[in-house]
């Protein structure tokens, strides 16, 4: 188990140390970076003890019926992507509105990026607790709450700069689609070959996605104008 949490973890330690090396330009004050980091903790908890209660009292089950592929459905979107991406959202909205000062669209992207890593270190946790090894190096490769919320603050910056209402659907919509088609990829494994070829294929987009997410943040640091008093 150790092991497991160990080679999970690295990607989020990785990106967390590689945010804070970031935001040296305009940092956040490290309470506010360590608040965010704990809404992130106590979300996955709260959302995850949430899961446990639908699971033991069989609510997806009872909806689908006997119908399997239902049941994965109902089980990776309502009981996985939805609830994870719509509370990571509404957190980061949140802490964004509070801290009027941080209201360039990188300091947006980086909240958000802060929320989902703390979301993810423990589900890390939770992964590494009955977990295996390729499971955690998976996991350690594409970092996935880290891409979804990175995901997420970049459409909600834009959103906040623009007051166009359609980016701040694509905020929430576009990480809950890709968080729940993987999902639902691994749940259908067991159905078919294909769905594993489909899934390696999917895993590959969304490394890639990861990778886009840091080149653009990235970007976004190197373009903070020296006064950032309004989005830009």
């Amino acid at each position: 188990m150790i092991l497991c949490f160990l080679i999970s973890i690295v990607s989020s330690v990785i990106l967390l140390l590689w945010l804070l090396h970031l935001q040296k330009c305009e940092p956040y004050p490290r309470g506010e970076i360590l608040i965010m980091l704990a809404w992130g903790f106590w979300s996955a908890f709260a959302v995850g003890l949430t899961f446990w209660l639908l699971d033991e009292i069989n609510v997806f089950e009872i909806i689908s019926g006997s119908n399997r592929l239902l049941f994965v459905f109902f089980d990776n979107f309502l009981g996985a992507a939805i609830p994870e991406e719509l509370v990571k959202y509404i957190i980061a909205v949140i802490l964004i509105k509070r801290n009027a000062l941080r209201d360039t669209k990188f300091h947006v992207a980086m909240c958000c990026s802060y929320v989902a890593i703390g979301f993810q270190i423990v589900e890390d946790i939770l992964f590494a607790m009955d977990g295996t090894i390729s499971t955690a190096i998976a996991r350690a490769v594409v970092p996935f709450h880290f891409t979804y919320g990175a995901l997420m603050g970049v459409f909600l910056g834009r959103a906040m700069t623009t007051g166009k209402k359609h980016y701040r659907f694509l905020a929430l919509f576009l990480p809950i689609m890709i968080h729940g088609i993987f999902d639902l990829l691994v749940g259908l494994v067991d159905f078919s070959d294909w769905f594993l070829l489909l899934l390696l294929i999917f895993y590959v987009l969304v490394l890639e996605l990861t990778g886009l997410m840091i080149v653009v943040i990235t970007i976004m640091s190197e373009n903070i104008p020296k006064k950032s008093g309004e989005l830009s």
